[in-house]
């Protein structure tokens, strides 16, 4: 960020320039509207915000950089975090603060953090998010086309019954629900280590569940539905696995709900 534009004032990060770099350097603190306009902010001090709109310009997306001590407070009860702006916000070891006990990640809005996300109640998300820890949450929803990448555990969510509807999700480390659903138009499960109380439910065409370890007390599957086994994975169901679509097609299998084994030691 050498060369940034300097903003030491309130109200400084409205209308600004897109073709442009701006920072709030370490030890300054402002209160501004954020309309960035396609520039970039890199924030070291801290800023407080209230109203944010028209982020993006027609070329590409505002984006923001919350470095090392850096602080950006979104001080409104909003549920949606960046308001479908066009905002993509990486936070490098700073601190994104947002009021509310809720969190909605909107189409157009990314959210990167390399440290833990914490949302009291619902976290849903329909545009972009990773995390490079943990992410604790009350629930989680996904939308359609959302992509979540999670490189910690998802924790907070044993009692709730998860759909992963016409995304992608992917998590790293372990994750617990009650009930989990895979539907919509080819979403896409990957995890290391999932635990289902009740079943898990494959009901769509492209649907699929790339696990590692799955413990599940049910599996029902049906449509064009595929759950992947890679090397030394293990499927341990309590109870029945159904297949409601399996072998009906001898001309097209690719239509066929099925379970394939990816490598010597899958069980």
């Amino acid at each position: 960020h050498d060369g940034a534009i300097e903003i030491k004032n309130n109200d400084g990060c409205v209308g600004l320039d897109g073709s442009k770099t701006y920072i709030i350097k370490k030890g300054t603190k402002i209160s501004s509207g954020l309309n960035l306009k396609g520039a970039t902010l890199f924030i070291e001090g801290e800023l407080t915000t209230k109203n944010i709109w028209e982020c993006y310009n027609a070329t590409k997306k505002g984006k923001i950089y919350i470095l090392k001590g850096g602080t950006l407070h979104i001080d409104n009860n909003n549920t949606a975090l960046f308001n479908n702006t066009g905002v993509y916000c990486y936070n490098y070891g700073g601190t994104l603060k947002k009021e509310g006990d809720n969190m909605y990640l909107e189409k157009d809005d990314a959210y990167f953090t390399t440290g833990n996300i914490e949302v009291k109640n619902e976290l849903k998300v329909q545009g972009l998010l990773y995390v490079g820890g943990d992410a604790k949450v009350g629930k989680l929803s996904t939308e359609t086309d959302a992509k979540i990448n999670i490189q910690g555990n998802l924790l907070g969510t044993e009692k709730q019954d998860l759909s992963v509807d016409g995304c992608i999700l992917n998590i790293n480390g372990k994750a617990k629900v009650n009930k989990l659903t895979i539907q919509g138009s080819t979403p896409k499960l990957y995890a290391c280590s999932f635990e289902v109380t009740d079943k898990m439910v494959l009901n769509s065409n492209g649907a699929e569940a790339h696990i590692n370890n799955l413990k599940t007390g049910a599996i029902d599957q049906c449509a064009g539905s595929t759950i992947y086994l890679v090397n030394n994975s293990i499927i341990d169901c309590k109870g029945t696995y159904k297949n409601d679509n399996n072998g009906n097609n001898q001309y097209y299998h690719a239509s066929d709900s099925r379970v394939i084994l990816q490598g010597d030691n899958a069980n």
